[in-house]
């Protein structure tokens, strides 16, 4: 049973600085998380040398009602790939690099799931992505039916790379604490620096 209180998340990377450990969670599923609640109370980021460490306090239930998708509308310069065998556990374990993760994460104001792998009863109906010229892109999604560790979060993963410099669209319907609502991100890929 999910009591009401505090959660805690921490993320934790070696061999890499500030910048680049924030970088490389934000372009996961599982350690996205934490980053993309709707709510927290506090936040700490710790360095020493190469260890990298992030934490975050968040209530739950959420101090509001509220559904995050990521990569945000209009955000440019977004990652073509994931290789989702550096995450551990690994998101998509019949994958290698895949495409960016399409991300939406919800919070609310009251426990309505019946334990802690879904507190708000999450699941993803619906998910498209469109890639250049709105050809639909092939994709994995996941949400906490399929995925207990993913519990407050809907998951969209493109299948293949994205490609560099282009717009991508993309559409998340999810039903959470008795809620139902559709997403929409438009986003465009980074050109890879070929220094």
């Amino acid at each position: 049973e999910v009591v009401a209180g505090s959660m805690w998340s921490e993320v934790v990377a070696w061999g890499y600085g500030p910048d680049e450990a924030i970088d490389g969670w934000m372009s996961t599923v599982y350690h996205r998380i934490p980053f993309t609640l709707p709510s927290w109370t506090e936040q700490g980021f710790g360095q020493n040398e190469l260890y990298s460490s992030m934490s975050f306090v968040t209530p739950i239930p959420d101090g509001n009602h509220r559904a995050v998708i990521f990569p945000a509308d209009g955000q440019s310069q977004v990652p073509t790939t994931f290789d989702s065998d550096t995450e551990i556990p690994d998101p998509a374990p019949d994958h290698g690099v895949i495409g960016y993760p399409i991300t939406v994460t919800v919070g609310s104001t009251e426990i309505t799931g019946d334990g802690n792998y879904n507190p708000y009863d999450l699941e993803l109906i619906d998910a498209v992505v469109w890639g250049p010229g709105g050809e639909e892109v092939d994709i994995l999604t996941m949400d906490p039916t399929n995925d207990d560790l993913i519990y407050v979060m809907a998951a969209a993963m493109p299948l293949e790379p994205l490609e560099e410099g282009a717009t991508y669209e993309a559409e998340m319907t999810i039903e959470w604490a008795g809620d139902s609502q559709t997403l929409f991100t438009e986003f465009t890929t980074e050109i890879a620096d070929d220094e």
